[in-house]
């Protein structure tokens, strides 16, 4: 049972009191039932049998005039204090914790009304200030014949090398309820006295030795009181690099929240370890010189892409691919960028150059034609170099889509093939060096390569598989500019990889395929470069196994051994997609019988330099 007493607005107080009772309390009567002035009862009646009624009796009110020890009032004592008396180095912002040997009670007061405490802070030579207190609150189950904890929120935070006073005076206590209640009273003031720390940082972003951090970014400084601002400048703070390089900077202080911002005026380099070093000479509003200095040192990041056109996502044109980095990079690295159109296979990089307007951005120029509203992917891998030669920290993988074409008329193409071939998957692309090409399998297991002709569909390459379930997908996993085909077979939970052998004659043909085991009846694939090394991997939804099976490309078009990762129920369908904006692909899967959507967040982590 908990009581609460009306403020007079509408509004209550904190509890007045708890009251463990027995088991599923029904039905309740407040009120007086004798003529005693000032006394209340509770009745409280249980629901269910062998559970006793509770009673709960108010006595008669007594006067609060006489804070003396009454006959039936026992002792009440401060068990602890958190700060202790004569405690030092104590934070500016801490509460004051206090228990005592009974819940306080005050003689109908609120059990957590303050008016039983004074908090005051004193500065040797400046005078002393009434700091209050804002909250009290209990710590504890403040339940009969058990010490209770308090804690006390000053009003204002404690200013630095602040001697404190917490006084004590007229607590009461009470334990037990109705007849068996039991009064205590604190027999004369507590006095608890600490002192502060001195003026000091306590906390700063970036933090000591953290890494990665942006090459544009602040320094942010945390004190544990207010300061002179005047005194926070070049002279008393630097900010230095690798070499003992100098690094300008511009400041501004927030009052309210004591904190002192450094904008650096120039760019970290790239990796480079930065130092902050404070002096005493910083002293506090009131000119006292309490600061006994502060350094700290972290590590810049290295070199990231920050901005991309085509946008991750969107709809652009292909043949002009801008990438923005926050440091500048060399552009004579070609080979260090890749394109994938999802029909159109590799695209080599004709050209790599600066913008003309920014040396941070680099625009490249792909080769050869992108098919209309395909799919492209590019990856920038961690063989880009910054002027100062450091590779990029963490490759950077996004995909848009090609600008379509205009709205033609479609027309039928009558196949130049039997309807046997009509069953099953389809994977169609730039299977052939002539451009156009698709793979059918039909519903015999006969898997069969087309090729576009003048008026129609030709069969170029057949050949047999077994009669079962299958997918085809088409894609350039070894870099030649020709898709590869993958096909998944569900029933014997592998996955084949033909590697595109086609010449110059314009023929489709495959080398043997390569096979790989993956879990229990993979649904599909997703094709992606997961880990930003340039070339595509895939991944397999696997619905018996509620598992995803990853198989990394190891460069060549062939894939290392499966990784799998737990999903939900019956998982039949993956995406890929940067969901994070961190530049790395993460995996989607859509789980059939639980009807829940699996987030497989891809933790491919920025690197660190190489002599580190």
């Amino acid at each position: 049972i908990v009581v609460l007493l009306n403020t007079g607005t509408g509004e209550y107080t904190t509890p007045l009191d708890t009251v463990i009772a027995g088991g599923q309390l029904r039905d309740l009567f407040v009120g007086a039932i004798s003529s005693e002035a000032g006394s209340v009862s509770i009745i409280a009646a249980p629901s269910v049998s062998n559970e006793p009624v509770l009673i709960l009796e108010r006595p008669t009110m007594r006067a609060e005039a006489s804070p003396l020890q009454s006959e039936n009032e026992s002792p009440l004592s401060v068990d602890g204090s958190l700060p202790a008396d004569n405690d030092t180095e104590v934070s500016t912002s801490a509460e004051f914790e206090v228990w005592f040997n009974a819940p306080v009670n005050n003689q109908g007061r609120a059990l957590l009304d303050s008016g039983w405490v004074t908090i005051t802070g004193t500065i040797p030579g400046v005078g002393t200030r009434d700091i209050g207190v804002s909250a009290v609150r209990s710590v504890t189950d403040p339940r009969p014949s058990m010490s209770a904890r308090y804690v006390l929120v000053p009003q204002e935070y404690f200013l630095p090398l602040e001697e404190i006073t917490v006084t004590l005076a007229g607590v009461r206590g009470v334990a037990g309820v109705g007849q068996n209640a039991v009064y205590f009273l604190l027999p004369e003031p507590k006095v608890i006295r600490f002192t502060t720390s001195t003026l000091k940082v306590i906390d700063s972003q970036p933090a000591s030795d953290e890494e990665f951090v942006g090459l544009d970014d602040g320094v942010v400084l945390r004190f544990n009181g207010p300061i002179d601002s005047t005194t926070a400048n070049s002279s008393t703070i630097v900010i230095y690099g690798t070499g003992g390089r100098v690094i300008p900077y511009g400041s501004r202080y927030d009052e309210s929240e004591q904190t002192l911002h450094l904008d650096p005026s120039v760019p970290f380099h790239p990796y480079e370890r930065i130092t902050v070093a404070t002096t005493s000479g910083i002293t506090d509003t009131l000119g006292r010189s309490i600061f006994e200095g502060h350094s700290f040192s972290f590590w810049a990041t290295g070199p990231q892409v920050v901005a991309t056109a085509p946008l991750d996502g969107a709809v652009g044109s292909p043949n002009l691919i801008s990438v923005s980095f926050n440091t500048e990079m060399k552009s004579s690295s070609p080979e260090a960028f890749r394109v994938y159109g999802s029909q159109s296979g590799r695209h080599v990089i004709a050209g790599v150059s600066y913008s003309p307007s920014n040396t941070r951005v680099l625009e490249i120029v792909p080769r050869g034609s992108f098919h209309s509203g395909e799919t492209v992917t590019v990856v920038v891998t961690t063989d880009v170099e910054s002027v100062e030669s450091t590779k990029l920290a963490k490759p950077h993988v996004w995909s848009f889509t090609a600008q379509p074409s205009a709205p033609a008329e479609l027309r039928p193409v009558t196949p130049q093939f039997t309807p046997s071939h009509g069953g099953g998957t389809v994977a169609a692309g730039r299977f052939s060096v002539d451009g156009g090409g698709m793979v059918l399998a039909d519903t015999s297991g006969v898997i069969t390569a087309f090729t576009r002709g003048a008026d129609g569909w030709y069969p170029s390459e057949s050949f047999s598989g077994e009669k079962t379930r299958r997918v085809l997908r088409g894609a350039d996993l070894n870099g030649n500019g020709l898709l590869d085909l993958i096909e998944v077979l569900p029933d014997s939970d592998l996955v084949r990889v033909y590697l595109n052998l086609s010449d110059a004659t314009g023929a489709i043909a495959f080398g043997e395929p390569d096979e790989y085991h993956v879990g229990r009846f993979p649904a599909g694939v997703y094709i992606g470069d997961l880990n930003g090394d340039g070339w595509l991997d895939l991944a397999t939804p696997n619905t018996a196994a509620n598992d995803v099976s990853v198989l990394l490309n190891t460069g060549d078009g062939r894939f290392a051994e499966e990784r799998y990762y737990r999903v939900g129920n019956h998982p039949r369908a993956i995406v890929g997609a940067d969901l994070d904006g961190d530049g790395d692909i993460d995996l989607v899967v859509a789980n059939a019988s639980d009807g829940t959507v699996t987030l497989l967040r891809n933790q491919t982590q920025i690197a660190p330099p190489s002599d580190r």
